[in-house]
């Protein structure tokens, strides 16, 4: 699947093998859509932090 198919959410998924945390914003900041990712599965924290608080979506 694309990653422009994912809605608004928090996703575990596997790319070439790899598992792979995605955060998906719908509206960041006014910029529009926008992806944050990590391939280390513990990184939930630094994730978020990077991103700000998003309405609901808080932990993976």
């Amino acid at each position: 699947m694309p990653v422009g198919e994912f809605h608004k959410g928090k996703y575990l998924v596997e790319y070439q093998g790899i598992p792979i945390k995605l955060l998906v914003v719908e509206d960041y900041k006014g910029l529009g859509k926008r992806y944050f990712f990590s391939t280390n599965l513990n990184d939930t924290e630094r994730i978020l932090s990077l991103v700000g608080r998003i309405d609901g979506i808080s932990r993976f």
